[in-house]
């Protein structure tokens, strides 16, 4: 099995060198120019499937000679490559923010069918995020454009991407209808690693389903297809899925020969989701040969890449959340020192006009009443100190606003920064709880009586300590700090919200991930996404409607 994995890796090599040499070659001919940023970006999306450090490498010179140059196609191809890696990495913040910087440029040039391209890849990105509904919408904004100008392969994959969308969401007919219809479009086109993808997919569909022997039937050429194209990146995870078939029917050790082919091609991708995939997969083939050592070893490294990601996505958002509040905090200050210095220019005005009027009275009535002069010139100076007392006066509460203004705005910030530290520390509690409780079930399979009431005992507490209305209570105190007004305006206009939907409500508002809010409610993210559904309902939401961006609107009345 060795030896076959290492052919497929030599034929990977010799067809890259193939495709690549020669743009290679001519790379180091080209002068700094926009032919020079095309063959750079070219490189960079040929490597992304076998040598994705090259595609960084290839990517970043695209992008400083693209700027430098004020190419912006070439700008925007960059950044759509540059949004394949983090996909790999699985950050799909990264991904989303490079994606929009494309789309930016391409609306700029008017280019429709990279537009289609980029609201795919965008849905898939917000897809892998959990929110269907702007996956939905993305989709479609795609598909739209690309029956208006006839792109068959484009049609092709956004229905490809429909339909796994459809799977997600268990309305498995519906989906197997959208990978039929692109399966078909894609045969037409003759292209082998779309008809690889779909046949993956719909193998996939018939194994939820339970019907193996189906499943079996598309996923073998599938494979073949994907070594055909020289796909490491989607291989591993058609070794895997052919291993959970035989895992499913009980072939422990064929499951187990399937998975250990996908592990080392992932592992030389630094493909960090197909890895969680063959960690994950490892461990459940390990426990049904009893063997919990090395399920226990694969689980640790399962859990090790899943925190690496789960981590840094956390403190991108809330960098993210810092910086607009930061952003709005400023702009408010400059609005403010805009109408102060328009408001002291007119003051300044109505001064001068009110001290050369009160002058020119002055000269008046000292050419004409002499013996006045020191009157009027008294009343002058006490005019001008009256003046200059209200001045200060001014000054004095233009300070008091601001320093009040900036108290306000630091106690904002503070407790901005309260409810999202409690959240992310509630959110590790519950997955390093979750995790206790696993363990403690696996230890207790294989303990004695006397051990397995005393683990009975530990898994009460922490199945208490999961659903304690405690968290809740205390989460709802630092949510209301920020948002005092935000359930009651939910009660006021839907008074049938139980209290499990008003935690979903508030939950949703601070866009968290699927898997958050299911590790903060203590439920899979499966019914996470059926709480979703019904939540909707009793909203009374058209399906074209966001549902985060509703619920946010209660935030602020």
């Amino acid at each position: 099995m060795k030896n076959l994995l290492l052919v497929v890796l030599l034929g990977v090599v010799a067809s890259l060198h193939a495709q690549v040499e020669p743009l290679e070659r001519k790379l180091q001919s080209l002068p700094r120019d926009t032919q020079r940023v095309n063959v750079l970006n070219r490189l960079a999306r040929l490597h992304y499937l076998t040598t994705p450090e090259k595609t960084r490498f290839y990517t970043e010179h695209a992008l400083h000679l693209a700027d430098s140059l004020q190419y912006a196609l070439g700008l925007a191809e960059a950044y759509k490559n540059k949004s394949l890696l983090h996909r790999l990495k699985g950050e799909n913040v990264r991904e989303l923010e490079n994606l929009r910087r494309a789309l930016e440029l391409f609306q700029d040039l008017k280019d429709s069918l990279r537009m289609a391209e980029t609201f795919t890849e965008m849905g898939a990105a917000h897809q892998q995020e959990g929110d269907f509904d702007a996956a939905r919408e993305q989709y479609s904004k795609a598909l739209g454009i690309q029956k208006a100008f006839r792109d068959r392969p484009g049609m092709a994959l956004t229905l490809r991407k429909i339909g796994v969308l459809e799977s997600d969401l268990l309305d498995y007919d519906a989906a197997l209808a959208r990978f039929e219809e692109a399966l078909a479009l894609e045969r037409e086109n003759n292209n082998k690693e779309g008809i690889a993808n779909l046949l993956n997919n719909i193998g996939v569909i018939y194994y939820e389903m339970g019907q193996y022997e189906k499943a079996l039937r598309y996923y073998e050429p599938s494979m073949a297809l994907f070594r055909e194209t020289n796909n490491l990146n989607r291989l591993p995870a058609a070794y895997h899925n052919q291993s959970r078939v035989w895992l499913a029917q009980g072939n422990v050790d064929r499951a187990l020969q399937l998975a250990s082919q996908g592990l080392p091609i992932a592992e030389k991708a630094d493909n960090r989701m197909a890895l969680i995939e063959s960690y994950q997969l490892h461990t459940d083939i390990y426990a049904a040969r009893k063997d919990y050592q090395k399920a226990f070893e694969f689980l640790q490294r399962r859990v090790t890449v899943k925190d690496s990601v789960t981590s840094l996505r956390s403190r991108m958002q809330y960098a993210q959340l810092k910086t607009l509040i930061e952003t709005e905090r400023k702009e408010q200050e400059i609005d403010f020192l805009k109408k102060e210095q328009a408001w002291s220019v007119f003051r300044q005005k109505v001064t001068y006009a009110g001290l050369a009027l009160a002058l020119f009275i002055g000269g008046v009535v000292i050419y004409y009443q002499r013996k006045t002069i020191r009157t009027k010139k008294e009343l002058l100076e006490k005019n001008l100190e009256v003046h200059q007392a209200q001045q200060a006066l001014l000054r004095v509460e233009i300070e008091n606003k601001k320093l009040v203004e900036d108290q306000l705005q630091h106690d904002l910030e503070f407790r901005h920064k309260e409810l999202l530290t409690y959240t992310l520390n509630l959110v590790q509690k519950n997955t390093v709880m979750e995790g206790l409780r696993e363990g403690i079930q696996e230890l207790a399979a294989t303990g004695d009586k006397t051990a397995k009431t005393k683990i009975s005992k530990l898994l009460k507490v922490i199945d208490y300590s999961l659903e304690s209305e405690k968290d809740w209570d205390e989460f709802r105190m630092y949510f209301e700090k920020v948002h005092s007004s935000f359930f009651d305006r939910l009660r006021q206009q839907y008074p049938d919200l139980s209290q499990g939907d008003l935690k979903l409500c508030s939950l949703i508002s601070l866009n968290l991930s699927m898997k958050e809010m299911a590790e903060l409610m203590g439920i899979s993210p499966e019914s996470v996404k059926m709480a979703r559904h019904r939540l909707r309902k009793k909203l009374n939401l058209p399906t074209e409607e966001n549902l985060s961006d509703f619920v946010a609107s209660f935030k602020s009345a």
